[in-house]
């Protein structure tokens, strides 16, 4: 065998196995760079929705939870290779799932429970009758500095990786054809070249292409002339270009993604944020309204038995107002209410709950006090009132408008939210009695109502 069949052989079997070899870790590299940035977009996509679900799920708010979803199907879940996403309790229970027919029912698979074992997100690849997926999953939890916080349930969400797959096969094609055909050529023209015009260019290559399979992509052949291994240089060059170009679009298409699901979410929270306000606040005097105070005194009066901290509720009526409607109408009537509101946020506590019970009553709740501190906020709110002028109060029975305060207090007048509501309606009933513009306190002797 001749040395330039040697050489031939030689130079084909080693352009043959680098090229080969180069194809293959640059699909492997290629397929871990996006497989990367398929799960970067899958984690900030579970982000942003785990954001705008904490508070619906933490409120037990499902119908929010369907709203959301039906708003990600309308967005085509296909075309952002997004397979189902599913919004599960701590028991796995279905609250909310882009496949309708789920809602209700109970996840059973070994992916969805040890993501719901697990405090921290779960990623991993299956392959199963619809293909190879991504599973990714987020606890939706709600955090306090130095505390456990509150585990409200489990984000689950599957990515479709079979374009990811028939892409890098495409690829895998396209590079092995490329390689093949510019093999050939330069196998032709290698026995007639010496052995310092091939072996030193192939080094060359070979070692650019060993720096981009080990991520470097910015990295260029060195072409010098215009022959077959000058072409295979500028081959690489442009298959190097091509791929740095591809995973700087993909990185760029990730950044605007991310950019747009932000500001979505951010527009999803300043919508919820009004919706909030308009469920808890009474339109005329700007104070909390009952739905707010009802679910607020439960909520405080377990609080204050778990920590044995006294609450005191106090409850307020305008003397008369009847009167002073039927004398200087209603728009008149409704800027007392309004006024009494301004009174109220003067005076309080920023931890306290002043409330719109109805009409013209009113419920203040205050946190940690116990009888004779809302003994002397009631009286310092009468006095406030009492000072106060009002247009048309000169009509008013006694000459003026005022308000009988009653005073209730956990534990000593009630232990529950209706026993400390009808221990505060008795107090304002005998202030009533004792001829109003008075606070009077409940009398623990008095049997209470069944």
């Amino acid at each position: 065998m001749t040395l330039r069949t040697r050489v031939l052989l030689l130079g084909v079997g080693l352009i043959l196995a680098a090229n080969l070899g180069l194809g293959a870790v640059m699909l492997a590299v290629q397929r871990q760079q996006v497989l990367g940035e398929v799960q970067l977009r899958a984690r900030t996509f579970l982000d942003v929705l785990g954001v705008a679900t904490v508070g619906p799920m933490a409120s037990n708010r499902i119908d929010a939870l369907d709203q959301q979803l039906a708003a990600l199907i309308e967005q085509n879940l296909d075309a952002l290779d997004i397979r189902y996403v599913a919004i599960v309790d701590t028991d796995l229970r279905v609250l909310a799932h882009s496949r309708q027919s789920l809602y209700g029912s109970t996840l059973n698979d070994a992916f969805a429970k040890e993501a719901a074992a697990r405090d921290l997100s779960v990623v991993r690849t299956v392959r199963d009758e619809e293909g190879e997926t991504l599973l990714v999953s987020l606890p939706v939890q709600t955090r306090v500095p130095d505390e456990h916080g509150i585990r409200w349930g489990t984000i689950i969400a599957g990515f479709g990786l079979d374009r990811l797959t028939s892409a890098l096969f495409r690829t895998l094609i396209g590079s092995v054809a490329s390689i093949l055909l510019v093999t050939l050529v330069a196998a032709a023209l290698a026995a007639a070249v010496l052995d310092g015009q091939i072996v030193r260019p192939l080094g060359r290559l070979t070692q650019a292409a060993a720096g981009l399979a080990e991520g470097d992509l910015s990295i260029r052949a060195d072409v010098i002339g215009h022959d077959e291994i000058a072409r295979l240089g500028n081959t690489f060059n442009q298959m190097a270009d091509t791929l740095e170009r591809n995973t700087r679009n993909l990185e760029d298409q990730v950044r605007s993604r991310t950019s747009e699901l932000t500001e979505s979410n951010r527009r999803l929270c300043d919508v919820n944020d009004r919706l909030q306000h308009l469920a808890t606040t009474d339109g005329l005097t700007g104070l909390f309204n009952f739905r707010h105070f009802d679910a607020t005194l439960r909520a405080e009066l377990r609080r204050s038995a778990r920590l044995s901290a006294p609450l005191t509720l106090l409850m307020l009526d305008v003397d008369h107002f009847k009167d002073y409607n039927d004398h200087c109408g209603h728009p008149a009537g409704d800027d007392i209410l309004r006024r009494i509101g301004e009174i109220l946020r003067a005076r309080l506590r920023a931890t306290d709950v002043p409330c719109r019970y109805g009409g013209e009553e009113f419920a203040v709740i205050l946190l940690d006090s116990g009888k004779d501190a809302g003994l002397e906020v009631a009286e310092e709110l009468r006095q406030r009132f009492e000072e106060t002028p009002f247009a048309g109060e000169e009509h008013q029975p006694e000459g003026r408008l005022t308000v009988s305060i009653g005073v209730a207090t956990f534990p000593m007048d009630g232990e529950s939210a209706e026993e400390l509501l009808r221990a505060s309606d008795r107090a304002l009933y005998a202030a009533k009695q004792a001829g109003r513009n008075r606070v009077v306190a409940n009398d623990p002797g008095v049997q209470k109502e069944g």
